[in-house]
């Protein structure tokens, strides 16, 4: 009797086929794998904290393009966005309130950057329009959905004037805690970005002061942005150590007080020639540095509302951290840390110093805070 050789054939074709497709499952659940991991680890910051962005009065009204961004931004972990409320100068709320609907739909923490003083207070007492003008955008801030009032420029001038820090500091004590009551009874968070250098001095000239601050705000964002440090070599040349340094002191010195800090940091190019870097090099160490500290997060800040630099950084740090994942997998890995050769975790910046240039500059002529 002949064996049914057709029916074996068959069975074997069948049974190559079978394996090619188990095969390519197998290929298809690794890349996936793999792919989601990559997720995972772009969008994963420390304790799961804050990562967000700025938008300038020109983008912050824009849904097409919030929406455009929120879809790119949503994969590197960003969970809050600060908006201009106002333009340059300007004491008239500038909102469109189906951005701060959308994002809040999208379950990002929507906060209202308001200038206070542009360029900072000259002259004792401000003028009464002008602080009705604050409270009345205050008012439109809550109507439209923001959850937290962030005050910049509120502090006094730069230059030399006519009054005692003692005078300068009562004046913002007793603003802020006008402010704050404003703001509790809108329902309203109320925040404060203050210099860089305020997370190292103390009783600073301009009158920010961060345990004054602390005690009438929630959340207070020095903006350690490293390429202001002017003449403090150790912090220009190393922006991780500018960042981590300056956040954990902030937070060492707020959290007594209940109150939370992030850093802004910084994503335009001024100042990388100091660190030898490119920006998106620039940007990975920034968020390495505030990521490893106890504080809240970060802020990015570029004046045009545009980020793909700070992806770039963050695609270059979420590589590292896989590759540093890795290498704690090997049954031989180094346990020291200080050795996996990572060139963002640069050395530790010189604590001391409290000086910083309060003029700020833009690369393309825009105003820099």
């Amino acid at each position: 009797m002949q064996r049914p050789r057709p029916i074996y054939r068959r069975w074997q074709c069948n049974a190559l086929l079978a394996l090619l497709f188990l095969g390519c499952q197998s290929v298809d659940r690794a890349g996936e794998a793999q792919e989601e991991r990559a997720r995972s680890i772009l969008s994963r910051s420390a304790g799961g904290g804050l990562r967000g962005l700025y938008l300038p009065v020109t983008r912050s009204r824009n849904l097409a393009y919030v929406k455009r961004l929120d879809a790119r931004a949503s994969d590197y972990g960003v969970n809050q966005y600060v908006l201009d409320l106002q333009g340059y100068q300007g004491l008239r709320a500038l909102i469109d309130p189906e951005v701060v609907q959308f994002l809040r739909s999208r379950g990002r923490r929507v906060v209202a950057r308001m200038v206070c003083f542009e360029g900072g207070l000259r002259e004792l007492p401000p003028a009464e329009r002008h602080m009705q003008a604050l409270r009345t955008m205050m008012r439109q801030s809550a109507q439209a959905g923001f959850q937290e009032i962030q005050l910049d420029y509120i502090r006094f001038s730069d230059g030399r004037l006519p009054y005692s820090a003692v005078v300068r500091q009562k004046f913002l004590d007793e603003l802020l805690g006008q402010l704050r009551a404003e703001a509790d009874g809108l329902g309203l968070s109320l925040s404060a970005d203050v210099f860089g250098r305020v997370a190292f001095n103390r009783h600073d000239h301009i009158g920010q002061d961060l345990e004054a601050f602390g005690k009438h705000l929630h959340r207070i964002y020095p903006m350690l942005y490293p390429s202001h440090f002017y003449g403090q070599r150790a912090r220009l040349s190393n922006p991780y150590g500018a960042v981590r340094d300056g956040l954990s002191s902030a937070h060492r010195r707020l959290a007594p007080l209940g109150v939370e800090s992030a850093a802004y940091i910084q994503v335009f190019s001024i100042g990388l020639g100091y660190a030898n870097m490119t920006l998106p090099q620039y940007v990975a160490a920034q968020v390495r540095g505030a990521e490893d500290t106890q504080a809240l997060g970060w802020i990015a800040w570029n004046p045009n509302g545009v980020y793909e630099d700070l992806f770039r950084g963050l695609n270059l740090l979420a590589a590292e951290r896989e590759a540093s994942g890795s290498r704690e997998d090997r049954p031989d890995a180094d346990d020291d840390e200080e050795k996996t050769g990572n060139q963002l975790n640069c050395c530790r910046a010189d604590q001391a110093g409290n000086s910083i240039a309060s003029q700020h500059a833009n690369a393309r002529g825009q105003r820099q805070r």
